[in-house]
């Protein structure tokens, strides 16, 4: 997740942007929220967000009118709208996450969300787990 961080702030530096003008959209908060002070983090489960929270909560509440019938545990995973709906409103410059969530294996097959986002650098680690990095496209 350094890394991941340093990454972002290379990348904004050679446009001319100051790290602290940019939006990164992130699975987990954690270390990226610590390397990337004065950059506005936003964290997929809405710690540091009202908005997103609330957006969630609204997610939750569509999925379980789609599907009353399953127990109130099974709607721990947001939909991928829900993702649109973080994306079109908070318009991040960078998305860094576990390319697990935030629902990025669909939003990738999107042929709108690729128009906005092109991926940077994957990091990957021998348990299987993948880091994501994706920048707006300017």
């Amino acid at each position: 997740m350094a890394d991941m961080a340093r990454e972002i702030r290379e990348r904004s530096r050679a446009l001319g942007r100051d790290p602290a003008s940019l939006t990164v959209y992130v699975g987990e908060v954690g270390v990226l929220a610590y390397e990337l002070l004065d950059a506005r983090v936003i964290d997929s489960s809405g710690i540091n967000s009202r908005e997103v929270f609330e957006l969630r909560k609204r997610d939750q509440e569509r999925l379980r009118r789609a599907d009353p019938g399953r127990p109130w545990f099974a709607y721990r995973e947001q939909s991928p709208e829900w993702s649109r709906e973080v994306i079109r409103i908070f318009h991040p410059d960078f998305i860094a996450s576990d390319d697990r969530y935030l629902h990025l294996p669909q939003l990738s097959r999107d042929p709108e969300f690729r128009a906005l986002y092109r991926p940077v650098q994957r990091w990957t680690f021998p348990n299987g787990v993948s880091l994501v990095l994706l920048e707006r496209e300017v």
